[in-house]
């Protein structure tokens, strides 16, 4: 494993794991690659062109499918709205979210 702090970000199938501040920390996420997103906008830009609507509707439900992670979700409301900005009148999918879960009370340390 290498220091993600001091190289490039770590990259897996199609995915990239980027730190972003939250709440005066830093959160990290997993987000899609500038390709990823630049070949999404492409085939989303060449449908609407095409004024194929039902396709539009399978690619946005493709990428709502797809790891409802923090970073992935605002890139996939991004390509929704592209999508609405360029026409497409459909319904616009349910974008689902990963879940936090506890493990369990914080850990204090104290000197004993």
């Amino acid at each position: 494993m290498r220091d993600l702090a001091e190289s490039k970000r770590l990259a897996w199938i199609g995915y990239e794991l980027v730190r972003r501040p939250e709440r005066g920390s830093t959160a990290w996420t997993w987000r899609r690659t500038k390709t990823e997103m630049a070949e999404l906008h492409a085939l989303l830009s060449a449908q609407l062109n095409r004024k194929h609507h039902s396709a539009v509707s399978e690619i946005l439900s493709r990428i709502a499918r797809q790891p409802g992670f923090h970073g992935v979700r605002e890139q996939s409301w991004k390509l929704c709205q592209y999508a609405r900005s360029k026409g497409y009148q459909g319904d616009l999918p349910f974008l689902a979210y990963m879940q936090k879960i506890s493990h369990g009370e914080p850990l204090v340390l104290t000197n004993s």
